[in-house]
């Protein structure tokens, strides 16, 4: 699978290597998001000393850190196939991707590196990808004929996949017309089938050794391939890009092999580093990813060395996080003490106030302090009570209410906890008038008031009692 592309990468050299000759493209991301691009090694010969310093100031920028190195394998290194899984989930459909690609390719899927591309839904509700494969063995020999001329790129993309991409990023959505862009090399002529923006197919005419390509060459490999791909029409639009376009008479050449007019043939901006803008552009642009074929054992050095770093620092960030947890758990099981100490010492002083300042043992305090307490209220009880208000005050306060609303008492029961008074009115209201009386005189306990309906002697007997 490819991952996608780090948003801190800032620079990327794209190398495009064709028979002997080297091309480099320094591309840069600002902070302000803008690219730029410079070609800092126009088409120079591999073993030439400018070429030489180049390969080891890229080589020594990626092991740094400080650059990504990307180059591209066209339709005969590898293979690409559009897969598509029945499943509405992005999840399921990667987990049949694999297996998909197994039965398209003419080698098991367990001997190739793979990457999926462009995923995303189908308008029948199901998903999508593009499928870039290598058989290992290949890779290997790639790989290793690259190092002979000390060329060792970081990435590894899909030519056909990162051209088709660069050039629909400018069309309207829901564009469905059919389509075609023709990459031409010094060596190879690569072609790439599309609808809208989807991709579909790619395939490749060589060129090498040659000044001048024969069109019939071109229309007997590209025609049957156009005619099963878009069996009704044709492609409108032909892009057209590459290197190769210097070639005297390119663009004629495309179009008497293909059969079409000159004026459906479009020259893409910058089209001699089309192709390496569009590597650079894969990997600088939110939202979009290379397909990167080294993988698993044939990661560059640079990416193992920047995977093992970060795994370096998340276990020294574990760890300092582990030390801070640690740390504020000891400060705060020391605070947490000074703090139970702080409240017990104000807890034995407290409880010193009613033990007459004999410290109480640790855990006694508040029942020695009870102790305390009852010792001190029984020594001062005949001393409050003498500050209490007098029953005989009491007793007058009730005599003259009893007076006032026409009552009369049968039983006075006067207690330290309870009040019972019994006795009758002249009307219904007139009992009323004790409990204020009451509360006058410091017993604000609760009062019930009980009345029954007038007698022989017509009046209201009644029970005030106080509740607890």
């Amino acid at each position: 699978m490819n991952p996608q592309p780090a948003t801190s990468i800032r620079t990327v050299y794209a190398m495009d290597f064709q028979p002997g000759i080297l091309r480099v493209l320094r591309s840069h991301r600002s902070s302000r998001r803008s690219l730029t691009h410079e070609q800092v090694l126009p088409p120079t010969p591999v073993t030439s000393d400018p070429a030489v310093a180049m390969l080891q100031r890229i080589h020594a920028e990626t092991l740094k850190g400080e650059a990504v190195s990307v180059m591209g394998l066209n339709s005969a290194e590898l293979l690409t196939r559009r897969l598509t899984a029945p499943f509405p989930s992005a999840h399921k459909a990667r987990q049949v991707y694999p297996s998909l690609l197994d039965l398209r390719i003419p080698f098991p899927v367990e001997d190739c590196n793979y990457a999926l591309v462009e995923e995303g839904p189908t308008p029948e509700g199901g998903n999508a990808c593009l499928a870039v494969a290598m058989r290992r063995e290949d890779l290997t020999r790639w790989l290793d004929a690259m190092r002979q001329d000390s060329i060792d790129p970081m990435i590894l993309d899909a030519l056909p996949a990162a051209l088709w991409e660069q050039a629909t990023q400018t069309l309207p959505p829901g564009d469905t017309l059919p389509r075609a862009l023709v990459w031409m090399g010094m060596d190879r002529m690569e072609i790439v089938l599309g609808r809208g923006t989807m991709f579909l197919q790619a395939t490749g005419v060589p060129l090498t050794g040659e000044s001048s390509i024969p069109p019939d060459r071109i229309t007997s490999k590209l025609m049957p391939i156009l005619r099963s791909v878009f069996p009704d029409a044709s492609p409108e639009t032909w892009w057209c890009c590459g290197p190769g376009l210097s070639r005297e008479g390119g663009k004629e050449l495309l179009s008497r092999a293909l059969n079409i007019e000159p004026d459906r043939i479009h020259i893409l901006p910058d089209p001699e580093t089309y192709h390496l803008r569009a590597f650079a552009e894969r990997l600088l642009t939110r939202g979009r990813a290379p397909a990167q074929l080294r993988s698993g054992p044939f990661e560059h050095e640079a990416i193992r060395t920047a995977r093992g770093k970060e795994r370096r620092r998340i276990s020294m960030s574990i760890l300092l996080a582990t030390v801070v947890l640690c740390t504020l758990q000891i400060g705060w099981r020391t605070y947490a003490a000074m703090k139970q100490q702080a409240l017990e010492r104000d807890l034995q002083q407290r409880a010193m106030t009613f033990t007459g300042g004999v410290q109480p043992p640790r855990g006694q305090e508040l029942l020695l302090a009870q102790r305390g307490w009852q010792t001190q209220m029984q020594q001062l009880s005949p001393y409050i009570e003498i500050q209490a208000p007098g029953i005989t005050g009491l007793l007058e306060a009730l005599m003259t209410t009893a007076g006032e609303n026409g009552l009369r008492f049968e039983s006075i029961l006067l207690r330290p906890t309870s009040v019972i008074l019994q006795g009758s009115a002249e009307d219904w209201y007139g009992a009323e008038a004790l409990a204020p009386r009451l509360k006058q005189h410091g017993i604000n306990l609760p009062t019930h008031l009980e009345r029954k309906d007038a007698g022989s002697d017509e009046r209201v007997h009644f029970t005030l009692r106080t509740t607890s």
